[in-house]
């Protein structure tokens, strides 16, 4: 049986009308510090895109059960988690300095991850 990815598509920040983005390829989703509405995504192949305008719910939903909460403002993929301690998340993918990417494991959503 072959698997079926979903593709939607987003207004981006980056383009103008609307992007058809396979969320299968979204690493970490971070709430915009500028404007909560929108969302930076983080892609496996390292680009980032700002989604205009979306909710972390919806983001959720779409990705059939690929994408958790880790916290109240941030999605992480489940396949890019390296290591779960007490309240941090290391990403098998490093940021910008060569280094993991971690993030704060919410209380409220320590749950899901184990």
């Amino acid at each position: 049986m072959r698997e079926r990815f979903k593709h939607v598509f987003f207004h981006i920040a980056e383009s103008s009308g609307v992007v058809n983005l396979p969320i299968k390829n979204f690493i970490l989703v971070t709430t915009d510090k500028y404007d909560r509405r929108n969302k930076c995504v983080l892609m496996k192949d390292g680009r980032t895109v700002t989604l205009m305008n979306c909710k972390l719910e919806k983001l959720i939903e779409l990705s059939e059960g690929r994408l958790y909460r880790a916290n109240k403002s941030q999605l992480v993929a489940i396949e890019a988690v390296y290591k779960i301690e007490f309240d941090l998340i290391t990403l098998s993918f490093n940021n910008h300095s060569n280094k993991p990417i971690q993030i704060t494991l919410g209380r409220e959503y320590r749950k899901q991850f184990k």
